[in-house]
């Protein structure tokens, strides 16, 4: 995988000793100095290893529902409210000091008890609290040796000074403040999005892809004639050029119809002889369809031709002028 990067023009490398990433105008990054500089980092199973035995949050729901359901100091001072004060009790005590003691009374009293007088007694004391009242006021909060079993838990809780020296070895937000300021200095998705604005994306490609799909593929050409077996064709192109072309081909295509005819040459036989008394006579179809080879033309004339000009003829020699004038035209052997 490629893993260089480049940051105003320089490629990004990555320097094992300073343990940072630098720019180089040499070659880039790779794989293993990624690898190597992560060595010293947590990894995410490592994380999960070192949690798996402290207490989780959903642990903690039972324990948190049982707590709240105990006695709060606020509830406490609430209840006590009424009541007397140690501290308010001094100014009583030192009153009560001075009054007279039970053992001083036994003697005196021994012989008086009276009923009436312990009536507005019993009526005060019987609107006091009971031991029975307080259970029932109690039970709904938590004893001391229920506590003994969440103590225990909590005892076998991770402590702040555990914490510190369990992370001692990991990095802090404080040493992270050189790394932040690197990751400021590498692109972000935005610059790519400026960067990438003047290149085609693959929607624009549409028109493009289906154009090349009508195009020839280089399997197509398999079987047509390859450059190399072309060699002895250029060797000779210059012959080639001298060869009739289809444009020089366009006059020969007009047809001689039959009813353009009537005044030409008749069709020679090859038994000799003449073949016409015109005074005038051109190339024509006559001519060109001779069936027996010859060996020369033979004129035999008299009387004066009316015109012989632009005449082509169709052998090298003109035998038998026997005066200025002729007949006619004969075609055989001379």
């Amino acid at each position: 995988m490629d893993t260089t990067g480049r940051v105003n023009g320089s490629v990004l490398r990555y320097d094992s000793a300073l343990k940072y990433w630098k720019a180089s105008t040499t070659a880039g990054i790779v794989a293993g100095d990624t690898a190597a500089m992560l060595t010293n980092y947590i990894n995410v199973v490592d994380t999960a290893a070192m949690l798996s035995t402290y207490l989780k949050k959903a642990d903690t729901t039972s324990l948190s529902n049982r707590i709240n359901l105990k006695l709060n100091i606020s509830d406490t001072t609430a209840m006590l409210s009424p009541y007397l004060k140690k501290a308010d009790t001094t100014s009583l005590s030192n009153r009560i000091n001075t009054k007279l003691n039970i053992s001083d009374t036994t003697a005196m009293l021994s012989t008086y008890l009276k009923k009436a007088d312990t009536a507005s007694l019993s009526n005060r004391i019987n609107l006091k609290l009971n031991i029975a009242d307080t259970t029932a006021m109690l039970s709904t909060y938590l004893k001391k040796a229920d506590t003994l079993s969440l103590s225990n838990r909590i005892n076998t809780k991770l402590n702040i000074s555990d914490t510190t020296a369990m992370l001692s070895t990991y990095l802090k937000k404080a040493d992270t403040a050189s790394l932040s300021n690197r990751i400021n200095l590498k692109l972000n998705i935005a610059d790519t999005s400026a960067m990438l604005s003047t290149y085609l994306k693959k929607a624009d490609t549409l028109s493009l892809s289906n154009r090349i799909n009508l195009k020839l593929n280089a399997s197509d050409t398999t079987k047509y004639v390859k450059y190399a077996d072309t060699s002895t064709t250029i060797a000779t192109k210059a012959n080639v050029a001298l060869k009739l072309n289809i444009s020089d081909t366009s006059v020969f295509a007009r047809d001689w119809q039959i009813a353009g005819t009537a005044n030409y040459l008749p069709r020679f036989t090859g038994s000799g002889g003449s073949i016409g008394n015109s005074n005038s006579y051109q190339t024509g179809d006559t001519l060109l369809t001779l069936m027996s080879p010859f060996y020369g033309l033979r004129l035999n004339s008299n009387t004066t031709p009316n015109s012989f000009t632009g005449w082509m003829p169709y052998s090298k020699m003109v035998l038998n002028v026997n005066s200025t004038t002729f007949a006619g035209i004969a075609m055989g052997d001379p």
